[in-house]
């Protein structure tokens, strides 16, 4: 699959649509504060500088400057819609991006895909690739780009050990690990397969 960039260049690429999409591409800032919209009483709200605090600006920038991140910080502060932001932009202007995302049950990892769903859906189609299904599946959302995120969750059906075992992903969000039943067990079964795609990744450039 190519590059969002190179089938917009073809169309248009000394115009606004090749420009916009290389300054999104270049620059998650830039992206978030012009073309992603949050839920907000049931409509959209576009995202803005001055709805950030310095620490909310710190931590994406920590996000670009490590691998690890463990963030330890109260609630309602935004790191969910933040983060739902920057696996959009991922899978978007990444191809063949592989996301995991994990919580505590289905119904808080549900609604963290939902809110990504949401900015997605929000952002112009020319900045956009298509999803590779129209249909509501639960557990997973792709893009024709061949990126992915996918969902789980602890079940008192399944073994902790085997949840996201095999899963060669270079993204893994956790999201309040401190609720997640043998957290250890799953990070450890996930640890390699990260590992792996960081390094094809790396390789890769």
């Amino acid at each position: 699959m190519k590059d969002i960039l190179d089938i917009k260049s073809k169309q248009n690429k000394e115009g606004y649509i090749y420009k916009e999409a290389l300054k999104c591409k270049h620059s998650f800032f830039y992206f978030l504060y012009n073309y992603v919209q949050i839920p907000y009483v049931g409509v959209g709200k576009q995202m803005t500088p001055d709805m950030m605090n310095y620490n909310m600006v710190r931590l994406i920038k920590c996000l670009f400057m490590y691998k690890d991140v463990l963030i330890d910080a109260s609630r309602q502060l935004g790191k969910t819609t933040i983060a739902a932001a920057l696996m959009l932009w991922y899978i978007n202007f990444h191809s063949n991006a592989k996301i995991l995302i994990i919580s505590f049950d289905q119904t808080k990892t549900k609604d963290i895909l939902d809110r990504i769903k949401f900015m997605y859906n929000a952002c112009p189609g020319w900045l956009k690739y298509k999803r590779k299904s129209m249909s509501e599946r639960v557990l997973s959302f792709e893009l024709r780009n061949g990126s992915t995120i996918t969902i789980l969750s602890p079940s008192p059906q399944r073994d902790p050990s085997t949840i996201g075992r095999g899963a060669t992903v270079p993204f893994i969000y956790i999201d309040e690990p401190a609720f997640v039943k043998h957290f250890d067990e799953i990070f450890s079964a996930a640890r390699p397969g990260i590992t792996k795609a960081r390094k094809e990744a790396e390789e890769m450039g």
